[in-house]
């Protein structure tokens, strides 16, 4: 019979790694999504966007002004924002 030990740090440690993994592949698609859904006029709003952060907290943002009358629909090339709909999406593009 073999016996398996579980050492409860090690679990721990790959249990927090696979956490922090995740979060991460989750924030760069969301990241990339926002990215290509944001719309074009001289390029400056979808050139502004930027994302840090490490673990389990990243941050994505844009410092255009503007960006929330384009989140509201104030653009045609995006009626129904860019943040919300990248959010909506996520199941899909995991």
């Amino acid at each position: 019979m073999t016996r398996v030990i579980f050492n409860g740090d090690s679990m721990k440690r790959k249990v927090k790694r696979a956490v922090e993994n995740a979060t991460k592949d989750v924030s760069e698609a969301l990241f990339k999504d926002i990215v290509r859904r944001s719309p074009v006029r001289s390029g400056q709003f979808k050139r502004s966007w930027s994302k840090s952060g490490t673990g389990t907290r990243y941050k994505i943002s844009n410092p255009q002004t503007y960006g929330g009358a384009l989140e509201r629909g104030r653009s045609r090339q995006a009626p129904r924002g860019v943040v919300k709909p990248a959010i909506k999406n996520l199941k899909t593009i995991i």
